[in-house]
């Protein structure tokens, strides 16, 4: 019983810790770092491996050689392209006339989420070469909008591939969940979700937070997997996007979890809009209350919607047994290095940035070296501190 009090502790001093350092609202902060322009940098995954992860479901063997109105379509972790889009957009992108691809990254997108960008980078110029050069759209959900933003942020030229990217569930600022698997091992792309991992802080240190191609965002604030989902530093929110969460549309008690965003016919409205408007996103306040319906879309077979739910199954699955567990998160790549301001000199730990530093200076814990250590301060009172 003392060691699941402890477990409980640790759990909640976490959360209550992360989840108390809010930053200033936008319109308060700064403006955020322009992205690297320049070469992009070097591949490292082989050319085939990269090219056989690309699958296009409507076309004969699957392939993107003869694609002339592609979709591009990134899985969230735990899952492969398929795994995620199967049952849901494989068909409402194709009755939108578009031809729905989509990349799997390595282990179900458990692996570094840096080497899932190479998978997603190439995906969009081959995608892009095969259409005659025409600008991609790219949907993601979960993770894999975290790791398209990597993408657009640090390999440039993709920039101009891309017409516009719309984000389902997105993680941006990483999420609190991520802690619950800080102190044992997990994938590695799950170490880099944590809201101050070093993945993180290179990224937004880039200017990862703006968007960079027409953006649309959509979540839930009642988002089982990634948290915090509302405010002005909703993990979700990117600066320049069309933000939307679903429950000010809806209303506060309109329930929806982390998967549901991908085949719900309010969210699938947003969506839809988002992947044919001429601005490139949904326009903020087109939308009324009366797109709020539970459904699922009419574009999905009935067989398939009784499938819908295996998404987010799968990932569970995937994120406690998938293979490459480690306790660490990786390293950065060289290229990336430069962005990465956190103190901390020991990798396994999860870093305290210089966000922090004014909170847990006046706690008189400044010379905590990371969270873990600040979590296992047994004597410290964190409802009254911070």
């Amino acid at each position: 019983m003392m060691k699941l009090s402890l477990s409980l502790s640790v759990l909640g001093a976490a959360f209550l810790l992360a989840s108390s350092t809010v930053a200033a609202p936008l319109e308060q902060r700064a403006a955020l770092p322009v992205p690297p322009t320049g070469a992009d940098p070097a591949i490292t995954t082989r050319q085939s491996v990269l090219d056989a992860a690309i699958q296009c479901p409507w076309e004969p063997n699957q392939s993107f050689a003869n694609v002339k109105k592609p979709l591009l379509l990134i899985p969230g972790t735990g899952n492969t392209g398929a795994q995620t889009y199967e049952h849901n957009w494989k068909f409402i992108g194709k009755a939108l006339g578009f031809d729905p691809c989509w990349v799997s990254g390595p282990n179900q997108m458990l692996a570094d989420s840096q080497i899932a960008a190479e998978y997603v980078f190439n995906a969009v110029d081959r995608l892009y070469a095969a259409s005659g050069n025409k600008k991609v759209p790219v949907m993601a959900w979960s993770q894999g909008n975290l790791v398209t933003q990597w993408v657009l942020t640090f390999f440039p030229s993709s920039r101009a591939k891309v017409d516009r990217f719309v984000a389902m569930s997105p993680d941006f600022r990483g999420t609190l969940t991520s802690y619950t698997r800080a102190l044992s091992p997990a994938g590695p792309s799950i170490k880099q979700q944590a809201t101050e991992s070093r993945f993180l802080n290179a990224l937004h240190n880039a200017g990862g937070l703006n968007s960079y191609v027409p953006t649309t965002t959509i979540w839930s604030f009642y988002d089982e997997v990634v948290q915090p989902q509302s405010g002005p530093d909703a993990s979700a929110r990117l600066n320049g996007a069309s933000n939307f969460m679903i429950q000010d549309l809806c209303g506060p008690i309109w329930f929806l979890e982390h998967s549901q965003v991908l085949f719900q016919d309010a969210t699938t409205t947003i969506a839809k809009r988002a992947l044919t408007d001429a601005s490139g996103k949904a326009p903020q306040g087109a939308f009324k209350a009366d797109i709020c319906s539970q459904l699922i879309p009419k574009e999905i077979p009935i067989p398939d919607r009784w499938l819908v739910g295996s998404t987010i199954t799968i990932a569970a699955t995937a994120l406690a047994f998938g293979p490459g567990q480690q306790v660490c998160e990786p390293l950065l790549k060289d290229y990336s290095k430069p962005y990465d301001k956190t103190k901390s000199t020991n990798q396994c730990e999860v870093p305290i940035t210089e966000a922090l530093e004014g909170k847990l200076k006046a706690a008189g814990l400044q010379n905590k070296k990371s969270i873990s250590d600040i979590i296992w301060s047994n004597n410290y009172d964190f409802k009254k501190n911070i």
